[in-house]
């Protein structure tokens, strides 16, 4: 199945249109993007399609045996339409220059593949990934985008796929809850353990060997906790 993986786009022309979803007419955005690939991609489109379209140089390239830099068919169309579609993907495009995660698109289709092989080995490559209107948040961002390159990932996505991501979503908001209710418990206890210690020295109370040592104990956390916020912090980043 066809995939990028931080490869470089360019965003050549932006669609807007109406979808009727049964009674309700709904915004829908069609991005057409355009790459250059080397041809042995042409294999996640149809195995053996590389080969129908390409031969071996005579003089095989030592380095690269299985190089096909060479067009079988140099009286065929410009351009080929291919009849690929991937019904549900995730589009990722990265800030400029950076893995920032830019803009997020999912539950897209990704449609209209249209190839340009050329002799050499790579193959000029089109194709339209539409998204309906919730992402309409988006809109200033990848309208600045236009006739612009830029980096991105394009993957099929599956149910089972976006249930485990929901799932791991959600365990990471409870492990941060986790660590809030740890922060709150020691933030707490040190407020105690210092107001303990301040009424120690205001309030003249005898206490016995035994329960001497034990506020001694509390206060000694107290102190431990109170005067060290930095490794408190520098541990909740480490789970």
């Amino acid at each position: 199945m066809f995939k990028l993986n931080r490869e470089t786009v360019e965003l050549l022309h932006i669609n807007v249109r109406t979808e009727i979803h049964g009674d309700i007419d709904v915004t829908a955005y069609d991005l057409k993007f355009g790459i250059s690939l080397h041809n042995s991609k042409l294999e996640e489109f149809s195995p053996g399609l590389r080969a129908s379209l390409y031969r071996h140089d005579e003089n095989r390239d030592m380095i690269d045996p299985e190089s096909m830099p060479h067009l079988i068919h140099t009286m065929l169309p410009e351009k080929l339409k291919l009849k690929n579609e991937i019904p549900s993907a995730r589009l990722v495009v990265y800030e400029d220059g950076t893995n920032d995660e830019y803009i997020v698109l999912k539950g897209c289709k990704v449609s209209k593949f249209e190839i340009c092989p050329k002799d050499g080995g790579s193959v000029g490559t089109t194709f339209t990934v539409s998204y309906p209107d919730e992402y309409q948040e988006y809109w200033d961002k990848i309208g600045s985008l236009l006739k612009q390159s830029m980096k991105v990932d394009l993957e099929m996505v599956t149910v089972q796929d976006e249930d485990l991501e929901m799932a791991q979503s959600e365990n990471t908001q409870l492990e941060l809850s986790q660590e809030e209710r740890d922060q709150r418990d020691e933030d707490q206890l040190a407020q105690a353990a210092m107001a303990m210690q301040d009424n120690s020295n205001v309030i003249d109370v005898d206490f016995t060997e035994e329960e001497q040592a034990e506020m001694d104990a509390i206060d000694a956390e107290a102190a431990a906790i109170a005067n060290a916020p930095e490794k408190k912090k520098s541990r909740k980043h480490s789970k």
